[in-house]
């Protein structure tokens, strides 16, 4: 007896019609690696389509399909198994044509697979049109009908329906999907203080919100809500639970919504830093250090260090470089005394405490006795400057070493070969910190300093600007 199986498969096929045609390409595309035999014995059940190919036994189509090979049965199965799953292929193609859904979501799994997080990003906002294009349709209706009518009360449509089904209860009947996209649309929408919304926005979202809540067992649900929450409140409270909930939940969610989410709470950290609340400067760094991608650049790296160094987490700067130094793909020893050098000098100016000086001139050291980089020479001058700068401070006999370090840095700068604008930005620093050391008894020209520093094109601004007091 012909193989049972590849026989039921071929009776899903219309004997006649445009999925035939469709097959006979796909079994004959040279795409497939399938083996010509295989290929032969479906050319065989094409050709007795109008006879009963079940009478047909292994000997029989192998004949036909082999008329010059001695028929070998262990042979006939492998080649009915390979027919069978290419068909099987077919018709796994000819379904996916149907669903532009499941496509677009094979399409983001590839993107991802591929290590293409903007393509992905955009299939996903494709794909959540195509999820919820029946839903959209229903809310333009709908707000059309509330803004022409005005009708509102407690944040619910009343006398609205759209096929005798209410707003209510047409979202109730969406998936996840669909519902957390909106979730984060409100999140997005929050982030922008500046956006105003209608009163017609506001109801749409307190309907989603609405259904939202009765499915908090979706993690992605349930933190979408509480960042929801976390606008409204504004409290601190709010910010620990939603951060615990990350924490504990962290495994669960994608890479891409692991930084959605982290970048909401930093947004909002920023925020309050911002308006000089001091209990947010920690959480922004640590989630700043979270939200880096690794393995880290030295750019990265030294932003990190300086972020540290100006806003005062010393602890939480030294911390970072012990941890994170192994991530360094290059230039490890070079970059890691340059973070210590600052580290040292912010120490220094924090405590008055000498032997700092001593650390950051041990940190310049090393670095001379490594490979020489300009780019990283430069910054230890400029780490150099500083710290004689406020030596000076202290004791007026240090003036000249002051003096001499600005003097080379800026011929080092001349006689080296920066790029235009680095040249333009570390040259106007040194100019800058000279002419406040000249000024620092004239309050009226570190006023004006202050004023000319905040326009330029300059490194280390906020530090020069720190220092335009009388």
């Amino acid at each position: 007896m012909f193989s049972k199986k590849l026989i039921s498969t071929l009776k899903i096929i219309p004997k006649r019609g445009k999925e035939l045609d469709n097959l006979r390409k796909f079994i004959n595309s040279e795409y497939h690696s399938i083996d010509k035999a295989a290929v032969a014995i479906f050319n065989v059940w094409d050709e007795a389509l109008d006879n009963d190919f079940t009478l047909l036994d292994n000997k029989k189509v192998w004949q036909l399909a082999f008329p010059l090979k001695a028929f070998r049965d262990n042979q006939m199965r492998v080649y009915c198994s390979m027919l069978t799953d290419l068909i099987e292929q077919f018709l796994i193609q000819e379904e996916l044509k149907k669903d532009t859904i499941l496509q677009k979501q094979l399409l983001a799994k590839a993107y991802q697979s591929r290590n293409q997080p903007n393509q992905v990003d955009k299939t996903h906002q494709e794909l959540a049109i195509l999820i919820g294009k029946q839903a959209l349709s229903a809310e333009k209706y709908l707000q059309s009908a509330i803004l022409k009518d005005r009708i509102f009360s407690d944040n619910r449509f009343k006398n609205i329906t759209l096929a005798d089904t209410t707003l209510s209860e047409y979202l109730s009947n969406l998936d996840d999907f669909y519902i957390i996209q909106k979730l984060k649309t409100i999140n997005a929408i929050n982030d922008q203080k500046t956006v105003l919304k209608d009163e017609t926005q506001i109801v749409l979202e307190d309907e989603i919100i609405k259904i939202a809540t009765q499915n908090t067992d979706n993690q992605l649900i349930a933190i979408h809500l509480s960042l929801i929450e976390l606008c409204k409140t504004n409290t601190v409270a709010q910010y620990d639970k939603v951060k615990n909930y990350f924490n504990e939940h962290k495994n669960t969610f994608d890479e891409d919504d692991k930084k959605s989410i982290l970048q909401h709470l930093q947004n909002f950290l920023t925020r309050h830093h911002n308006q000089g609340n001091d209990w947010a400067t920690r959480p922004l760094f640590e989630i700043k250090v979270e939200t880096l991608s690794k393995p880290l650049s030295e750019t990265s790296f030294l932003n990190m260090v300086s972020i540290a160094c100006m806003t005062g987490e010393l602890d939480l700067g030294e911390k970072f470089v012990a941890e994170n130094a192994a991530e360094l793909q290059k230039n490890q020893d070079i970059i890691i005394n340059i973070a210590y050098c600052n580290l040292y000098f912010y120490r220094f100016v924090e405590s008055k405490d000498k032997s700092y000086l001593d650390k950051v001139e041990h940190c310049n050291s090393q670095i001379a006795s490594l490979k020489k980089d300009l780019v990283y020479n430069l910054l230890l001058r400029v780490v150099l400057c500083k710290t004689y700068f406020e030596l000076q401070k202290m004791d007026s006999k240090n003036a000249s070493r002051f003096e001499t370090e600005v003097k080379n840095s800026k011929q080092f700068l001349l006689q080296k070969s920066f790029a235009s604008e680095k040249r333009t930005e570390n040259m106007n620093f040194f100019n800058f910190i000279y002419k406040i050391y000249k000024n620092s008894h004239n309050p009226s020209e570190l006023l004006l300093l202050h004023d000319e520093i905040a326009k330029a094109n300059t490194g280390n601004k906020a530090w020069l600007c720190s220092h335009c007091k009388g």
